[in-house]
């Protein structure tokens, strides 16, 4: 999980949002499959990151949103205001 998530972020930054998207999203239901929310947020936040890259900006938000919950859901109170800042500049360009 955690080697598509970088790979995907890396791809993104490069231009190969196609690529990017389908690592993210692979990482994305790998996680999914854990027990781990801090693990599916970060999932998440950086599927929203390469969204977003891709100029997916509602995807992105709606990516955003889902890491909010499981970090919350954790209880990971500091990732939770992490991407609820990120979400805060996506609403408020």
């Amino acid at each position: 999980m955690l080697w598509r998530q970088v790979r995907a972020k890396v791809r993104a930054h490069r231009g190969a949002h196609t690529e990017a998207e389908r690592l993210a999203r692979e990482a994305v239901a790998m996680g999914e499959d854990t027990e781990s929310p801090n693990g599916q947020g970060d999932a998440h936040a950086d599927l929203a990151e390469v969204l977003l890259l891709g100029g997916q900006r509602d995807e992105a938000v709606a990516a955003l949103e889902t890491a909010v919950e499981r970090y919350e859901r954790k209880g990971n109170l500091v990732s939770a205001q992490r991407a609820r800042a990120r979400l805060a500049d996506l609403r408020d360009p």
